[in-house]
């Protein structure tokens, strides 16, 4: 089960595997930026059974979130995000903060790989889309039949980061796929970032090459704590992992997520000054390579229930999160805002993809259209998938 809720035990169950075919995405190009449609096609389940010994998932708080900065853009739900593209300047500095030369997808200047100011491409929302709901809600197949945590998918939508657990320690793992719709393979640990503790909600740049994640090994500064680990270029190891200064407490710590400009970490902590046991809480910084603010709870966020995985869309403007204020446990809820430092309004319950157990942990793709998420709905914890389409 997931560490955040220690004294709940499992029951061996027979794991779902699931087919699925891939999703075909259809972009028609015109004058404007028009809107990709994302079909989900066959989704075929099959299961299979199998014993697995129930086992409980040590601490009290420690699985990985979803998708942060790097997860995809909300794409204007209300219409209003999207532009013609008239302004092709990738080298003015952006109004997010971001320095010159290291576009994003809200910095007001068509660039990257843009259909339209600030939309399109890979890397931002698809322009003038409204999203619909999710859809075609389905195990991830591939990673194997231990409990999972904390999906994260790169930024080009081909690795999947999360956690495993094992032997009662938990561990990051990084499974890939060739495409979106296809089924992730190669699913392994990683060797040089695991620890002989608990190690887990992995988060990856958008860059692919800054991994941050929770540990509770030595030379952290509570029972669990935010580190980081680097590497020169994508494909390469990581080099030795260090403890991220200015954002740890003396209690737990956990869940790290950057926003997409670089700019905001946003994690879970169980420090005194939130609203309730676990909360959403924020640091800010003035420049992608600067040191943190001290951080705050996220008011607009928290309650006095729980609050834990998160998501936060490329444009900053969309955050998906777990929290247990319905009373129904665990669910996903999702919240917007009108620029990318303000507060967030009310929430709405993501209905689609809840069910009457545990959902938690959300990762969005970096378009917005796909979202990872773990569940306990087959009793063990699993990571699980869905789809949306602009409409």
């Amino acid at each position: 089960m997931s560490s955040r809720h220690q004294g709940r035990g499992r029951d061996a169950v027979a794991p779902g595997q699931h087919r699925w075919a891939q999703a075909a995405c259809c972009c028609v190009a015109a004058a404007l930026a028009g809107c990709p449609q994302l079909l989900a096609d066959d989704f075929l389940p099959t299961h299979e059974t199998e014993s697995d010994a129930g086992v409980q998932r040590g601490g009290t708080g420690g699985n990985a979130g979803a998708a942060a900065a790097t997860g995809g853009g909300e794409g204007g739900s209300d219409g209003a995000t999207g532009g013609s593209g008239d302004l092709p300047d990738a080298s003015s500095a952006g109004a997010s903060g971001a320095p010159a030369g290291d576009p994003t997808c809200n910095d007001g200047v068509r660039n990257q790989d843009e259909t339209g100011v600030d939309c399109g491409g890979k890397a931002c929302s698809p322009c003038n889309c409204v999203f619909g709901p999710f859809h075609d809600v389905v195990q991830v197949e591939g990673l194997g039949s231990d409990d999972r945590w904390g999906p994260m998918l790169s930024a080009d939508g081909k690795s999947l980061y999360f956690s495993v657990q094992v032997s009662g320690d938990e561990q990051i793992h990084r499974a890939v796929r060739s495409d979106t719709g296809t089924v992730f393979t190669n699913d392994q640990p990683l060797a040089d970032v695991n620890g002989s503790g608990l190690d887990g909600s992995p988060f990856i740049s958008r860059d692919d090459r800054t991994l941050m994640f929770f540990s509770d090994r030595a030379g952290g500064v509570g029972s669990r704590d935010l580190w980081t680990a680097t590497r020169a270029s994508a494909g390469q190891v990581f080099g030795p992992a260090q403890l991220m200064a200015d954002v740890n407490s003396t209690v737990m710590d956990l869940l790290p997520r950057l926003s997409y400009d670089g700019l905001t970490l946003f994690f879970e902590s169980t420090r005194t000054g939130g609203s309730g046991n676990s909360d959403i809480w924020a640091a800010e910084r003035a420049t992608p390579n600067g040191p943190f603010d001290p951080p705050h709870p996220r008011a607009d966020l928290n309650t006095a229930s729980r609050e834990e995985g998160f998501s936060l869309s490329g444009d900053q403007l969309t955050i998906v999160f777990s929290s247990s204020r319905g009373g129904n446990g665990m669910d996903l809820w999702l919240a917007k805002r009108d620029e990318p430092h303000g507060n967030f309004g009310a929430p709405v319950l993501l209905s689609e993809l809840n069910s009457t157990a545990d959902d938690l942990d959300p990762g969005l793709s970096l378009d917005g259209r796909e979202i990872f998420f773990t569940t306990q709905r087959d009793t063990d914890y699993r990571i699980y998938h869905a789809l949306r389409d602009c409409q």
